[in-house]
């Protein structure tokens, strides 16, 4: 297994449609006075040596010193076209070999995220690694190895978009995650902000 992240690529999927927010994007969202893209950043820093944020074309008022990767296939085809946009930046730049996804929208996320899916990462890195806790599968949350980038294209250009299947069908590894306790909270660490009413209730949690 490995145990070092100096050759992971963070990428912050925030390319979204947020209909179910009114359309508002969900990246620059205030929970308790700090945007989700910000709050993502800040709790992705030492995790990773480079953070990428994936978002459309003309996206702005992300944090200054991130690259926004776009979508390589056209059209919205989901969170898989993001890690895509990733793993060829990893690609161009030589810069890692694996790519760690976080998505914007779930504020809490674990900080020792990229440690726990290290230890569980294959001897051969061709497997990969996603979030599960005991309310299912977080796919977005996930570590995924860059030698997969044409396989993966290949089955975005097939009008195939699930994560899931993406990960099954190469035979991922699951991480198995504990609630996290905040104050007198016991939440899934990958509760995220779908509606307005989870924003109210996550600035509940954090205010705990």
């Amino acid at each position: 297994m490995k145990t070092q992240h100096q050759s992971t690529v963070a990428v912050i999927l925030a390319g979204g449609q947020s209909q179910r927010m009114q359309g508002a994007n969900k990246a620059l969202l205030s929970l308790n006075g700090k945007s989700l893209i910000q709050n993502t950043v800040d709790r992705l820093t030492g995790q990773a040596d480079h953070i990428l944020i994936s978002a459309p074309k003309g996206s702005a008022a992300f944090p200054r010193g991130y690259e926004v990767v776009s979508d390589p296939v056209e059209g919205f085809v989901g969170p898989l076209a993001g890690i895509l946009a990733a793993m060829r930046w990893a690609q161009t730049e030589g810069a890692g070999d694996l790519v760690l996804s976080v998505a914007v929208d779930t504020p809490f996320f674990p900080d020792e995220l990229l440690t726990r899916f290290l230890t569980l990462l294959p001897e051969q890195g061709t497997r990969p690694v996603i979030a599960r806790t005991d309310n299912g599968l977080h796919p977005t949350f996930g570590l995924w190895p860059v030698s997969s980038a044409d396989a993966l294209e290949t089955f975005l250009l097939a009008g195939n978009r699930k994560m899931r299947l993406w990960a099954e069908q190469h035979h991922c590894v699951y991480c198995d995650f504990a609630p996290l306790p905040i104050g007198s909270h016991m939440i899934d660490p990958f509760f995220n902000i779908n509606h307005p009413d989870d924003l109210k209730h996550a600035e509940t949690i954090r205010s705990a």
